[in-house]
C-alpha cells in the first residue's frame, strides 16, 4: 500500500493555536519541518488521520513535540534568526 503524506492535507479543523479553521497540510509542517506540537490533541478522534500521524511522525504523546521546553516567544525568535 502505497503512502502519500499529503494525503489528508485538504481536511479542514478548528486550530485552538490560532484561533481560525485551518488545513491538516499546515498542521502537518507547521515548524518548518515539524509538525505543529498539537497535532495529536486537535486530530486524535479522527481515526484515519491519528493512524496515519502513528505510521509517520515519531510522536510521544507525553512529550511535547521537540520544543526543548522553549516558549512561543523563544521559538519564533529561534525562526527569525535562522532566516536572518
Amino acid at each position: 500500500m502505497e503512502n502519500n503524506v499529503d494525503k489528508f492535507d485538504d481536511k479542514e479543523k478548528y486550530c485552538p493555536k490560532l484561533g481560525q479553521f485551518i488545513k491538516f497540510s499546515y498542521c502537518r509542517k507547521e515548524r518548518l519541518d515539524k509538525p505543529c506540537d498539537k497535532i495529536v490533541f486537535c486530530w486524535e478522534n479522527k481515526a484515519e488521520i491519528k493512524e496515519f500521524i502513528k505510521e509517520n511522525f515519531q510522536i510521544d504523546k507525553t512529550k511535547d513535540l521537540s520544543n526543548n521546553g522553549k516558549t512561543k516567544i523563544n521559538l519564533i525568535f529561534d525562526i527569525i534568526n535562522k532566516f536572518s
